[in-house]
């Protein structure tokens, strides 16, 4: 999932699922919250980027550690 509302991303940590990834271009201390920054924006549409993201158009986050332990390691 993606949003640019902090209060739908505080909506969605509090869902009952253990892993969830919800992109955002805010920082944030929120275990579901993966941090676009702006430099991968670039004046695009944030969708795109995050489409482009969960493609493999642009590797930023480490796949494995994000979906199987929740990790933000970025690459």
């Amino acid at each position: 999932m993606y949003t640019e509302n902090p209060d739908i991303l505080a909506e969605f940590d509090e869902l009952p699922y253990t892993k969830k990834v919800c992109f955002v271009p805010f920082e944030t201390n929120l275990d579901s919250g993966f941090y676009i920054p702006p430099d991968l924006v670039r004046g695009r549409k944030f969708g795109e980027v995050v489409t482009d993201i969960a493609r493999g158009g642009i590797i930023y986050y480490d796949l494995w550690d994000m979906l199987i332990y929740g990790k933000k390691t970025t690459i």
